[in-house]
């Protein structure tokens, strides 16, 4: 597979994808924004309604301090509730992981500033506060008598280490959410503000929309030492493990997540991550699943993909088989013939999806906070090769499985 550095990403990163970004029907040029400490950016989309706010910020709920899990989801449902009152915003998406949260805000062009304002305002998340922790011990009330909480844990601790804030429950407890305050919500919003975030705008050319928007912090200076000396890729862990939890419910849930090299393209990965949807989600779909989906997730010690299954009991034994095998089963090489197919009919998929203005928004932040530059997802797609698919599956590392629920095998 060709080296990501020359594979993908243009070898001034930032600058030509935003130059590529502008030749397609956009508008983005360079310039500093003082006092942002992060990444700032204005696409204008001729094609584009409405308008999409996107603020990313790489912390989550594992940087909740001991005693108040699920003060960051608590914040994060907060602003959501305050800047749904706004006029004109017609919905706002909140999004809680162990490692980011975001707002996702589609608007009236009209509405864009308001939104822009709002979005690092802590008076508005404050407004939203009392109604966030109400719903939040209400939703924490009826999720305690499902399995799914404890799923949820199981499989944190597995990957991220058990006692470590990594397995701490995302939306906390009831006994958590019932000491977060206006006080501790402050203090979070500060933290959060204080990272290096990505602010990203998507809307039509009369949105009044900053073409000249873009700025970024500056990025670590890398020695020319590390420079000359690369280390090599590095995976969030490299010896397998297996958790089995038997409880006496009805479904089981398999959850398993294989290391993704440091180093893997992330177009690539998006491939990947396709294909296994593609198989755990087969038409027809397979006897016995409840549902199944893959998604890509940080770790402490790197990032995984992480595969979920919910199948009846009789069929857990055979889907987790499948999981781990998965890998084996995408690595034959593909026929070129067909490799033209599948590559044309994942380039449409991902341009399907970001020709949405909420869901290219997120992930222009997402490419920013990873890596500092915005993919040309056309391009990028267009340029993956035969053997990149079955390259990725081979270097994924050895998975961890977490089976939670009966074992027929045991009870006969």
């Amino acid at each position: 597979m060709t080296p990501p550095a020359t594979h993908r990403w243009r070898s001034a990163a930032l600058l030509c994808a935003l130059v590529a970004i502008a030749s397609r029907g956009g508008a983005v040029s360079a310039q500093t924004t003082t006092g942002y400490d992060g990444y700032r950016l204005d696409h204008v989309d001729s094609s584009a309604v409405l308008v999409a706010t996107t603020l990313a910020v790489p912390s989550g709920s594992a940087d909740d301090p001991l005693g108040l899990e699920g003060l960051t989801h608590a914040v994060a449902e907060a602003h959501r509730i305050a800047l749904e009152r706004i006029p004109g915003v017609l919905s706002v998406d909140a999004g809680v992981l162990r490692s980011r949260v975001s707002w996702t805000v589609l608007s009236t062009p009209s509405a864009a500033d308001a939104v822009l304002r709002s979005l690092t305002a802590v008076d508005i998340m404050l407004d939203g506060l009392p109604t966030a922790i109400e719903e939040a011990r209400r939703r924490l009330a009826f999720t305690a008598t499902t399995p799914a909480v404890d799923v949820d844990t199981e499989a944190a601790g597995l990957f991220g280490g058990f006692g470590s804030p990594w397995s701490r429950p995302i939306r906390g407890t009831s006994e958590t959410v019932a000491d977060v305050d206006a006080e501790a919500a402050r203090e979070r919003w500060s933290d959060l503000l204080g990272r290096r975030a990505a602010l990203v705008r998507v809307g039509p050319p009369d949105a009044g929309l900053d073409p000249a928007s873009m700025s970024t912090a500056p990025r670590p200076e890398v020695p020319r030492a590390q420079e000359a000396e690369p280390a090599a890729p590095a995976l969030a862990w490299t010896t397998p493990d297996r958790l089995r939890v038997t409880r006496d419910v009805t479904n089981v849930w398999i959850v398993a997540a294989f290391p993704i090299p440091s180093d893997l393209d992330r177009t690539t990965r998006d491939h990947l991550l396709h294909r296994i949807e593609e198989i755990l989600n087969p038409v027809p779909g397979a006897p016995g699943t409840i549902g199944a989906g893959a998604e890509v997730a940080r770790v402490p010690t790197g990032d995984v993909l992480v595969v979920r299954v919910t199948a009846l009991p009789f069929g857990a034994a055979r889907w987790e088989d499948r999981i781990s095998s998965l890998p084996t089963d995408i690595t034959p090489p593909f026929d070129p013939e067909f490799f033209r197919w599948e590559r044309r009919r994942f380039r449409a998929h991902l341009l399907l999806r970001d020709a949405r203005a909420g869901e290219r928004a997120l992930r222009i932040a997402h490419d920013l906070l990873e890596t500092g530059a915005v993919r040309v997802l056309e391009e990028d797609a267009w340029e993956l090769a035969p053997d990149d698919l079955s390259n990725a599956a081979e270097r994924l590392g050895p998975p961890r499985i977490l089976v939670f629920g009966p074992d027929i095998g045991a009870g006969g």
